[in-house]
């Protein structure tokens, strides 16, 4: 029942006004309501309620519109399940946004917090973390009502604005074939694959691998040497998918025209002269080979 502060008896008959009015005996305007009651239109239609301790709700056209709890976790249009009292949220029927300290908020759907993360229906679940500065995206399987929801990383961007997707990104369209799913740099370590032991001068090798496309540069210097095997590199750092082009940037050798990696799965480029055929070490003694190696990676 609704209560004034004073002795004075509140009549059924009486307006808002005038309750207040009797309660105001020590200049507040306070009322109090038993749990169980509430105060409301004359037509039903709008109303607040107390339903319990500590728990207040709203409601319009007779379906209650919001709840709020004892832990301050604000509810709209839904009563269940219920979150885990160490988190203040804001829940609606198809997601919340939450927060436990100030480290971390967190916004998602198709999920509760009651222990751990939990689905709220039969269905798939997403989540969006904040924290320290990071912002990270997670997606689930489809689950059960009520079982555990195991979040799987999707994409984080970090506090240095560097963006991580797992997966890659699609450009210009959605086919696998608009999917870049890989981009690395590094470097390599040109070593001689003709069987005659020699060690290069390494004075640069880099690369960089875009999707499928391998571009492997490399400076070297071949040792002074009589050896009469057919030259070759090898330590690539990507198995070719087949045969690609090196282009010779410099060189002082007057017999080395042309190079190419090797066939598939291989990790070697063959040196070449003007006739096609394969160039001997001894014509390469004390030579300098600038060029980079284009390919695609098996």
């Amino acid at each position: 029942m609704l209560k004034t502060v004073s002795t004075q008896l509140a009549l059924a008959s009486d307006t808002l006004s005038e309750i207040l009015a009797k309660g105001n005996t020590s200049g507040s305007n306070d009322i109090a309501m038993d749990a169980g009651y509430g105060i409301g239109q004359s037509d039903g239609l709008a109303n607040v309620d107390f339903p319990g301790s500590n728990v207040i709700t709203a409601s319009t056209s007779g379906e209650e519109s919001f709840r709020v709890d004892a832990q301050g976790q604000l509810r709209l249009k839904n009563s269940a399940p219920v979150w885990d009292t160490t988190f203040s949220a804001l829940v609606t029927k198809g997601g919340f946004v939450t927060s436990q300290n100030p480290s971390y908020l967190y916004s998602g759907q198709n999920s509760y917090f009651d222990g751990g993360f939990k689905y709220s229906v039969d269905g798939y679940s997403t989540l969006y973390e904040q924290s320290f500065g990071q912002h990270s995206f997670y997606s689930s399987v489809s689950g059960t009502a009520g079982d555990a929801v195991s979040y799987v990383p999707k994409m984080t961007l970090d506090p240095d604005g560097v963006l991580y997707p797992v997966g890659g990104i699609n450009l210009g369209g959605t086919a696998a074939a608009n999917l870049l799913d890989d981009y690395e740099e590094g470097v390599w370590t040109p070593a001689d694959n003709s069987g005659g032991g020699l060690s290069f001068t390494v004075t640069a090798a880099a690369y960089t691998k875009i999707g499928r496309t391998v571009f492997a540069s490399f400076d070297i210097t071949y040792p002074v040497t009589s050896d009469t095997n057919y030259a070759g590199l090898t330590g690539l750092p990507f198995v070719s998918k087949n045969s690609g082009t090196v282009a010779i940037a410099v060189t002082n050798s007057s017999t080395l025209t042309y190079a190419q990696t090797g066939a598939s799965d291989d990790v070697i480029i063959s040196l070449y002269d003007n006739t096609g055929g394969l160039i001997q070490n001894n014509t390469l003694s004390g030579k300098v080979i600038r060029a980079t190696a284009i390919y695609y990676s098996a």
